[in-house]
Order: C-alpha cells, then sequence, then structure tokens
C-alpha cells in the first residue's frame, strides 16, 4: 500500500554522526529505523553477522567483506556512516624515540586482530603512502588491555605474512 512505511531492526549505535537519525531529526517516507543497536562500547557487527540480529545497519568493511565469503545475505549501500582518515590510529612504543613510518621494517607490530578495518586501512596507508611492505614485519595479535583476545575466524594469509598469538597472559599494552 502506497504510504507505508517499513520499519527495519538497526544496528546503529548512538554517536555524534548518528544523533540526528536516533532523535528523528533526519526521516524517510520510506523506511523508519528502528535504531536498537549496542552501545558504542560494545560491538553489533557480531549479532548482526552471526545471529542475523538486525534487519539494517552499519558495518565495517573488511566484516562486511568476511560476511560475504561466508554467503551471508547483505547488500551493502555506499553510505558511510563515519567516514575518516585512519592515519590516527596507529601507535609506536615512545620509549623508541621518534620513528618514521619506514623504521617498523622488521619490527614486531602489534595488532587486536589482523582482519579488523582499521588495521587493514593501517597496513595499506604504510604500504600505498611510504613504502612498508605488509609482509616486511611479523604481526602479533591480543587483547589491548585484558590478555586472551583470538582472532575471530581462521585466516589463510600467504606464507610470506607472519602472524602469531601474544601469550595468553600478555596484552598488547604491556
Amino acid at each position: 500500500m502506497a504510504g507505508d512505511v517499513q520499519t527495519l531492526k538497526t544496528n546503529l549505535a548512538l554517536a555524534p554522526v548518528t544523533q540526528a537519525i536516533h532523535d528523528g531529526r533526519v526521516s524517510s517516507d520510506i523506511v523508519k529505523l528502528n535504531c536498537c543497536g549496542p552501545d558504542p562500547a560494545q560491538n553489533g557487527f557480531k549479532d548482526m553477522i552471526r545471529r542475523n540480529v538486525y534487519e539494517a545497519g552499519e558495518l565495517a568493511i573488511v566484516t562486511y567483506l568476511q560476511a560475504k565469503c561466508y554467503n551471508k545475505p547483505f547488500v551493502l549501500l555506499p553510505a558511510p556512516v563515519s567516514g575518516r582518515f585512519q592515519h590516527h590510529c596507529a601507535g609506536f612504543n615512545r620509549e623508541l624515540g621518534h620513528i618514521a613510518p619506514r623504521d617498523i621494517e622488521g619490527k614486531r607490530v602489534g595488532v587486536r586482530t589482523y582482519a579488523q578495518t582499521t588495521g587493514l586501512w593501517i597496513r595499506g596507508i604504510l604500504q600505498d603512502h611510504y613504502g612498508v611492505p605488509i609482509d616486511a614485519q611479523p604481526y602479533f595479535f591480543g587483547g589491548e588491555e585484558e590478555p586472551g583476545r583470538v582472532e575471530k575466524l581462521k585466516l589463510e594469509l600467504p606464507p610470506n605474512l607472519k602472524l602469531q598469538p601474544i601469550g595468553a597472559t600478555q596484552t598488547l599494552s604491556q
């Protein structure tokens, strides 16, 4: 029927860039978004992909690509919710003094998970903008502040990429 508005259970965390959707200042005559996603400290992507809890919502690009590998029925719309540069997400040990991006070649690089959108962006930035080959350093994954984080998916990486977990009681911040 004309005029019917479809309501979609939506994974859309409350954040400054989504506030207008949540409070109704941005709306549609075609669809109503029932924004019932988790608070920003939680990860609604897992509920969306693994449990089909939501009918729509924001999703990191790498998470979407992983879902497609497992034939999940999602369609990507070109509507970034919070597009931003990822440069600020890379850090280094200050005890090393000043370092340039090329200085990480051969050094140990810690990541929460190798298969994460931000990490993918950072590796691409380092390679494309600074000439740091993706396979020039070993990657170690684990919890940033809490030990025990593991890769959620079994990764089939080329043999030239070295990825291994940190110790079971270690954290990246240590």
